[in-house]
């Protein structure tokens, strides 16, 4: 493993992996596998599909229109009645065991899906009502998807990412989704996975002993060979820890909103659990994983961005 100096944020500057804007790639990253193109044969767009339609976020969606069906009543404000989200949301644990465990519940599944829709022209709310306004959602699960199927998808993701990024109103690490996020999720959406090393939740080593176990960690991952150290103490640059730590922190509100999934080594276990299995030393991996169309979607991302950031 080399060891790089830092510029106090804990960015590395890598030999060949810098990302497609020419930015430094995320150090925490490393040598991983970052996807930007989507696969285009047959049968890898049959794939694709698969994968969204088991995607929570998508699942969602689906269950909130059919609920809606024809129409249905809104409060004074023009959101759904607690009764019908609850109810709606009973839909969502009986039909899959995975709404059982979440830590943040599933209520924000429900308000991104909510949002999305009433936002961005699948929903309109008049007069008491919410109702479809025939705006065609992406198809998912067929076989015989089109160019077009795909395009609804990479746009309805690229759309629930923005609100999503918006939404993070529990955020203790402020500051929304940064182009490190979305390069983690373009990992994501890879053969392997993204995988992060353990780390404490709010990003601070406070003792020696943290420092030296998170060290161990990174020398663990198979990915990650420069560490950001700062040369004063010999341990992990704070800006480092602090940085891993927002993209884990946005990670996991993508999960909670449906739109990563996750894998664990040893069954279900409380996210909170992390920082605990960090301070004992345990090595639980948890692989993340984004559909391929996330790449796309990303892309719709970066393009607006870029499109915002020009001069009028």
């Amino acid at each position: 493993m080399t060891i790089d100096d830092t510029d106090g944020t804990g960015t590395v500057l890598l030999d060949g992996l810098s990302t497609p804007q020419g930015r430094p790639r995320p150090w925490f990253l490393g040598s991983a596998p970052t996807p930007t193109e989507e696969p285009t044969d047959r049968a890898s767009r049959t794939m694709m599909m698969a994968e969204l339609a088991q995607l929570p976020f998508f699942r969602t969606v689906r269950q909130l229109v059919d609920f809606i069906g024809d129409g249905l009543r809104t409060t004074k404000q023009g959101e759904l009645f607690a009764v019908d989200r609850r109810k709606l949301e009973r839909q969502y644990s009986d039909s899959s065991s995975e709404y059982a465990w979440g830590t943040y519940g599933i209520t924000s599944r429900t308000h991104l899906a909510w949002t999305v829709l009433t936002r961005h022209g699948w929903l309109v709310r008049e007069e008491g009502w919410v109702r479809p306004t025939g705006q065609a959602l992406a198809a998912t699960g067929r076989d015989d998807a089109t160019e077009r199927d795909l395009d609804g998808a990479r746009f309805l993701l690229a759309v629930a990412l923005d609100e999503a990024a918006a939404g993070d109103w529990y955020s203790v690490l402020p500051g929304g989704f940064d182009e490190d996020v979305l390069d983690a999720l373009l990992v994501a959406s890879g053969t392997d996975g993204l995988t992060l090393p353990n780390h404490p939740i709010d990003g601070v080593l406070l003792h020696c002993s943290e420092s030296v176990r998170f060290l161990v960690e990174l020398l663990r991952h198979p990915h990650i060979h420069d560490v950001p150290l700062d040369r004063r103490t010999g341990h992990v640059a704070d800006g480092a820890v602090l940085r891993i730590a927002r993209v884990s922190h946005a990670i996991d509100h993508l999960i909670s909103s449906g739109l990563v999934v996750i894998e664990r080594g040893d069954g279900v276990e409380e996210e909170y659990e992390r920082y605990d299995e960090y301070e004992h030393g345990e090595n639980r991996v948890r692989i993340y994983r984004t559909p391929a169309v996330m790449r796309g979607a990303i892309a719709l991302v970066r393009g607006r961005r870029s499109e915002e950031s020009l001069p009028r």
